[in-house]
């Protein structure tokens, strides 16, 4: 190949049009899902009965039908549905919007977090990966928690870009009071990056500035004491009995009694790399994430990397203490993380060898990008089904006589009703 055609090529991928055309892509994929108009399974119907019965302020409470979401989320969806009225389009209106935000705002955040090579990477991951494109079109607050993870860490870098002054950190703690209201996991990246921002401080200015580590100390009174009262009045009552029992198996084990508690660890990660990551060959995925890890490390700023361990810290210590499951919905607010990881991990890779064997780059990128790009390509034929149940509910509404009886499998009762 000429050196005038790689050139070219290197200008191309390089371009902003290129991104941008990427994110076109990933947009148009979750579209396509969310015009297809898919019936609601049984938690979405759930949850949008709590939205067609309750008020605004009844969604501070409990909800019914033993579901969970933020009461912000639901507030901004039930004023969607009083504007627009009730139909698939609308409930889904708000996931569908943050995840094609959610495409834009991770483009910005590698650009200050990874070598410019390797942001077409962390954006196209991104774009195209089917966990992402899937939930972009489901009625609960996966891909809120999704973008919020973005907009934190944006926000911490903003911080420490403004060298920790007070109105920086403020707007953190005032953005992250409101942000617990729309997102649950939000507090494992709200609370990394408070440390990580406060160890950053004592590392490069040594006690010197104690009104700046104050300061940090504040933006997190701010969004502590607001997810505190979530947590303590709306969200630990939402726990219902049936909820530990349920989600036993993606708590983390504590104390390793048996060879089924050790393997938990390698088991769960196996599966985080199969979705919600949603890529083939998890040895290349581990090694990549070791990379990643490798690379954060030894950066000279390291706020990107402590905010990074601590999210993961965090998030592992709720699962041991029962209160989060590690799954695959719950645990998507961890995919711009994971994503950003797997680029950096590419870039440490490409600095270690030498031009003649860029080939091998190029070779892990085709291949990580295999499923995302199946993914994709299935989503634009035939966007991904649940239970499609309304084909069945309006021939039973159109042709049931009055002397019918109807039995609902329980399963199904949300979705019809």
């Amino acid at each position: 190949m000429s050196e005038k055609i790689v050139k070219t090529i290197k200008k191309i991928y390089l371009s902003q049009w290129f991104v941008a055309f990427i994110i076109l892509i990933g947009t148009t994929a979750r579209m396509r899902q969310y015009l297809f108009n898919r019936s609601l399974w049984a938690d979405e119907a759930a949850l949008a009965l709590n939205i067609i019965k309750h008020g605004y302020l009844d969604l501070f409470k409990p909800l019914d039908y033993y579901q969970a979401a933020p009461s912000l989320f639901l507030i901004a969806t039930n004023f969607l549905t009083e504007v627009f009225g009730y139909s698939e389009y609308v409930l889904r209106l708000i996931p569908l919007s943050a995840s094609i935000i959610s495409l834009l705002l991770i483009w910005y955040l590698s650009k200050n977090m990874l070598d410019k090579y390797m942001v077409p990477i962390a954006v196209g991951l991104l774009s195209f990966g089917g966990t992402a494109i899937y939930y972009s079109d489901e009625f609960k607050q996966y891909s809120v928690d999704l973008i919020t993870t973005i907009i934190i860490l944006i926000l911490a870098f903003n911080v420490y870009k403004k060298n920790f002054n007070l109105k920086s950190s403020l707007f953190l703690g005032g953005a992250g009071a409101v942000i617990v209201w729309f997102s649950h996991p939000s507090v494992f990246v709200l609370s990394a990056v408070t440390l990580s921002l406060f160890l950053s401080v004592i590392l490069k200015e040594k006690f010197k500035s104690i009104k700046k580590l104050f300061y940090i100390v504040y933006a997190a009174l701010i969004w502590a004491v607001s997810f505190l009262a979530g947590y303590f009045f709306i969200v630990r009552a939402t726990a219902f009995s049936g909820f530990y029992t349920f989600w036993a198996s993606s708590f983390a084990p504590v104390s390793i009694k048996s060879i089924g508690d050790l393997s938990w660890y390698p088991d769960t990660l196996f599966l985080t790399i199969k979705i919600p990551i949603s890529i083939y060959f998890p040895g290349i995925v581990i090694f990549l994430l070791f990379a990643g890890f490798a690379g954060f490390f030894k950066k000279k700023d390291k706020l990107w990397f402590y905010s990074i361990i601590f999210t993961f810290i965090f998030l592992l210590a709720a699962s041991m203490a029962k209160a989060y499951p590690i799954h695959e919905r719950f645990i998507l607010f961890t995919l711009p993380i994971f994503y950003l990881i797997i680029a950096q991990g590419l870039e440490e890779l490409s600095v270690n060898i030498s031009k003649k064997n860029v080939i091998i780059i190029i070779f892990l990128v085709l291949l990580i990008f295999i499923q995302p790009f199946g993914s994709t390509a299935r989503s634009f034929i035939q966007p991904k089904l649940r239970t499609e149940t309304r084909p069945l509910v309006e021939y039973i509404l159109n042709n049931r006589a009055d002397d019918d009886m109807v039995y609902v499998y329980y399963t199904s009762k949300a979705p019809f009703l």
